[in-house]
């Protein structure tokens, strides 16, 4: 069965955004007079968190409980949301934030194939606009048939939805897409959905087992650089193609 449909989370696994999403939350915790300061080991706990206000609510609880000082109400925490998104835009703009390897030879090869293209992320659609505007330029979003981010997810706020809302907006059968994700819970959420997934683990997602990839990769890997293999067996190339994609069905792309 061949691969007609490419569906790529964006945070980590299209660029490595942690850092900048990391300063956003520090400079509005700043603004806000809070003592509260995320560094990477406290941002890596709260990876396993989908969305900027569960990190929040599940920090703000943390820190009550050590502290026994007052949570923060549940609307002060939107408002830390809200701007912590506006900064996050602004800090985009002006960083060197770059693709991953592979990632736009991978979409404008896809492209070429007549694939549909998907994306999906758990921040705001003003962060995904912001980032792929700075990654890709002006028509950035003329690159993907369907975005889905979290203001699509709904109630409670899951992964597994959004995945499978993507799949219905592009209308392709699931085992006929490719899911491409730097998390483990993503991966897990893709397959679970039906499609096939490869892990391109990121800088705050590398110790996670994803045991559930079909493969696991250091990224997709260029021609002149390839990727390193973590688990699986790369078979017919050393970097992503839709050629690679659909030696799936030939016997030449198994995990390990």
């Amino acid at each position: 069965m061949s691969i007609q449909a490419l569906i790529f989370d964006v945070d980590g696994t299209i660029a490595e955004t942690a850092d900048i999403h990391r300063a956003a939350f520090n400079q509005s915790f700043r603004a806000r007079g809070l003592g509260w300061v995320w560094d990477r080991k406290i941002f890596s706990l709260l990876t396993g968190q989908l969305t900027d206000l569960q990190k929040l609510q599940t920090y703000n609880r943390t820190v009550a409980k050590l502290d026994s000082t007052p949570r923060l109400s549940l609307d002060d925490l939107r408002q830390i949301q809200a701007d912590k998104t506006r900064r996050f835009v602004r800090l985009v703009k002006g960083s060197h934030v770059a693709l991953r390897p592979g990632v736009a030879r991978l979409i404008f090869e896809a492209r070429h194939e007549n694939m549909v293209i998907g994306a999906l992320a758990t921040g705001p659609r003003a962060e995904f606009d912001a980032l792929m505007l700075h990654l890709f330029g002006y028509d950035a979003l003329a690159l993907f048939d369907c975005i889905r981010t979290r203001e699509d997810m709904g109630k409670p706020e899951k992964l597994n939805p959004l995945y499978r809302s993507v799949i219905d907006c592009i209308g392709v059968e699931p085992g006929r897409i490719m899911a491409f994700d730097d998390c483990e819970f993503g991966v897990l959420s893709a397959k679970l959905a039906g499609m096939r997934a490869i892990a391109t683990p990121s800088l705050y997602t590398s110790s996670q087992m994803f045991k559930a990839a079909d493969l696991v990769i250091s990224d997709l890997g260029e021609p002149a650089a390839p990727f390193e293999l973590i688990r699986g067996k790369q078979g017919i190339s050393d970097f992503i193609s839709p050629q690679f994609l659909n030696g799936l069905d030939n016997g030449r792309f198994k995990a390990a």
